[in-house]
């Protein structure tokens, strides 16, 4: 056990122990640490000097590290690193991440599994690597990676089965539920919701592994996690039925949500909770003076043709409203844009481009999809187009993007 005296405090609470000898002679003697670090010490000005060409990439770590106000933000420096691949000096990062499986450790550099492995177990690595290494906000740009996940999923999904039974394998469960989570959010987005009900589908498998092995402990206590997640899949569910019209399918939600909601009262509710829906829905039934009366208190007193009509009743008032009158309703949804701005801290026209910040790009020059959000490069110039490769960007600049071409 190490006493206090044989720790520095940093400013953000954490502890270091104190270095013994100088980090290049190794003396003991007339020690001061490295003012930055505070992880190595030396002798001499003379010493520092000369082992500052070794020390530079641990020290600026260090300092990152230090810097992490919790263990996500720390993870997040380590996997940003492993992701850029070079020190800071351009030297290769010999490094690799060990994951501990059931039938012991896989390293990143493994090229066979272990047995009772899937073969590419190293796909889950890959994708919550690149959803953690992304901020948020940026994290749709690993779509490419979510989904080779997804598909390797879906396609062993026997062999995966048998993989998560195993108490050991249980956060890798976690970690795949996650970086799907982004992935449905993507695809809800750009409204393909055939394959966000395939991403919801495979959430909800995850999800079973992660709670049949939670045992309960400090360590690994991933109820919030689950939790968390369970209610996300609600409300995705929800709102792609009300794109699709499904009111039907959204009465057993509906009631799901806002029992979840009364059981689970820590959890973070949305800013439109499934309570605060059905409360409003029948609190404007009420005043149309509609029949039956509801109780906006009490779902479990509703019949289901009763809330099936107030699950319709907003977009019939509203289809009515647009019908009747255009230009006031116009003006009704500007107001409404501008409020859902506000909400969210950002200008209308912020929103409107993240509306569509979901989109999947073209290649200027040949027209082709990029498979996944961020997989083509824009003009560095105009910023205004992308393109698939650089003999795409050659001939189109040949071809007239040269004259039109203005710097951003």
């Amino acid at each position: 056990m190490s006493s206090d005296d044989d720790m520095t405090t940093l400013p953000n609470g954490s502890k270091v122990r104190n270095p013994k000898k100088c980090g290049n002679c190794g003396a003991t003697e007339n020690l001061r640490k490295c003012n930055k670090c505070m992880a190595e010490a030396y002798c001499s000005r003379d010493c520092q000097v000369a082992h500052w060409k070794q020390h530079k990439f641990m020290c600026k770590l260090s300092c990152k590290l230090n810097k992490a106000g919790n263990s996500m933000e720390a993870l997040q420096v380590i996997m940003q690193l492993q992701m850029k691949g070079t020190q800071p000096d351009g030297s290769p990062i010999q490094s690799s991440a060990l994951m501990f499986t059931h039938a012991g450790p896989v390293s990143t550099n493994d090229t066979k599994m272990p047995p009772g492995v899937p073969d590419n177990f190293l796909y889950i690595r890959k994708a919550s690597s690149k959803y953690v290494s992304l901020k948020e906000g940026k994290r749709e740009f690993g779509e490419a990676v979510y989904k080779k996940l997804l598909d390797e999923l879906m396609g062993n999904k026997a062999e995966w089965e048998r993989f998560f039974n195993f108490p050991a394998n249980q956060t890798h469960a976690g970690d795949a539920c996650m970086a799907l989570d982004e992935l449905a959010s993507i695809y809800n987005g750009r409204g393909d919701y055939e394959n966000c009900e395939k991403v919801l589908d495979m959430m909800e498998f995850l999800l079973t592994f992660v709670k049949k092995h939670d045992n309960g402990s400090a360590q690994y206590d991933l109820s919030n996690f689950t939790k968390r997640h369970e209610y996300r899949i609600l409300n995705t569910r929800y709102n792609m039925n009300l794109e699709l019209n499904r009111y039907d399918q959204n009465i057993s939600i509906m009631r799901e949500g806002v029992a979840f909601e009364e059981r689970h009262k820590d959890i973070t509710q949305l800013k439109l909770s499934f309570k605060n829906m059905f409360k409003g829905m029948a609190d404007c039934w009420n005043l149309m003076g509609r029949t039956p009366k509801v109780n906006a208190k009490r779902i479990d007193k509703v019949s289901d043709d009763t809330l099936l009509q107030l699950l319709e009743s907003p977009d019939k008032m509203q289809k009515e409203f647009r019908e009747m009158n255009p230009q006031v309703y116009r003006e009704w949804e500007k107001e409404v844009d501008r409020k859902v701005a506000d909400d969210f801290g950002v200008s209308v026209e912020e929103l409107q481009i993240n509306d569509g910040k979901m989109t999947l790009q073209r290649c200027a020059n040949c027209n082709k999809v990029e498979p996944g959000l961020g997989e083509f490069k824009r003009c560095i110039q105009c910023k205004t187009v992308v393109y698939c490769g650089k003999d795409c960007q050659k001939k189109h600049w040949k071809a007239g993007h040269k004259k039109v071409c203005v710097k951003k």
